[in-house]
């Protein structure tokens, strides 16, 4: 499975974070409507080490006021776990009437007792898929693609976040909020790395890997196997799947909305000039959930993992060589669901 962070994620993904405060006026909104309860039962879908969303819970611990909080933390188990504990640790330790708990699986799979969830958070995570529906050899990237080669892709996103929200409903007692920040295609076609102004990051990714494997570096089939195993719905995706009836059944939906979140890199070179700063920052942000990726493919296909190391200086040398024509802003669904 292509899938996973580098350890020091949150360390490298601001931009995630600032995404994910972006959601706190949803938070908001969702706090004011759960249940009136002495308890409050809350989870993080795809949390990685817990870093990018700590502020953002403190912020709903507190509003939660002297309510008994059993706070779950759910991710892979090759994800960072020692990390996410050290995080939830810490945020356990500003709030007595917390417990936490971390729950290392696949959120295709029920994480959570049923009926018990009240307010929940998945962020830049459900985007990825529960399996690779097909290959090409043109791109990395499925939204990179057109017609027949893009379509498998498009169908498992559906069924996926299908799946998805059908297991989230056991998990939701009536009244629970569900917030997600989603990573997204507009209908102008941008989506994370992709402006339409600056150079699109999952080309340049491709042009680099590409090149790698005209110099012998990387195999053939190493080559054609580094896909990414995610894809970015559209609106029309998006409410393919919560129009279908037995969803309308367990969901109301309150809010649906595409927000772009600027480059935090790009916005600080832009004030300081500082291509050094910009060219690593961004490198190793851009690094830090797409490694994987070409590293799976290196090892399953044969060859060096010197390739890597060469695929992100060379990604790196380019934005420092062209700092105004790089950046990675994202693209995000926000939506807010309550369970029926």
């Amino acid at each position: 499975m292509s899938i996973g962070m580098l350890q020091n994620y949150s360390q490298e993904t601001l931009g995630a974070k600032i995404c994910i405060d972006n959601s706190w006026p949803f938070f908001l909104r969702a706090l004011d409507s759960i249940p009136n309860k002495k308890f409050c039962n809350t989870i993080d879908y795809g949390a990685a080490d817990g870093g990018t969303s700590m502020e953002l819970w403190g912020r709903v611990f507190k509003k939660l006021g002297d309510k008994t909080i059993c706070h779950i933390a759910n991710d892979l188990p090759s994800s960072n776990l020692l990390t996410l504990a050290d995080n939830l640790n810490e945020l356990r330790a500003k709030f007595e009437n917390l417990v936490v708990f971390i729950q290392p699986s696949s959120f295709y799979s029920h994480v959570a007792l049923q009926a018990s969830i009240n307010i929940a958070l998945a962020a830049t995570t459900m985007h990825w898929l529960s399996k690779i529906p097909g290959t090409f050899k043109e791109h990395i990237h499925a939204n990179k693609v057109r017609g027949l080669r893009r379509e498998p892709f498009r169908a498992q996103s559906v069924n996926d976040f299908d799946s998805l929200l059908e297991a989230r409903a056991w998990e939701f007692e009536v009244g629970g909020q569900f917030v997600l920040v989603d990573l997204a295609q507009d209908d102008s076609g941008h989506l994370l790395g992709n402006n339409a102004k600056d150079k699109d990051m999952f080309d340049t990714l491709y042009d680099i890997w590409l090149q790698l494997y005209k110099a012998g570096e990387v195999s053939k089939s190493a080559f054609e196997g580094a896909v990414f195993q995610n894809y970015y719905r559209t609106d029309e995706d998006i409410w393919q799947v919560l129009n279908m009836p037995h969803h309308k059944k367990n969901w109301i939906v309150h809010e649906v909305s595409i927000q772009m979140t600027p480059c935090p890199y790009r916005s600080q070179f832009d004030l300081d000039g500082n291509a050094s700063a910009f060219s690593e920052g961004l490198m190793k942000t851009i690094r830090s959930w797409s490694e994987r990726t070409f590293h799976t493919s290196i090892v399953e296909h044969g060859g060096s993992s010197t390739a890597i190391k060469k695929l992100y200086d060379e990604l790196q040398e380019r934005i420092f060589n062209s700092p105004d024509k790089y950046s990675m802003d994202y693209v995000h669904h926000y939506i807010r669901l309550e369970r029926r």
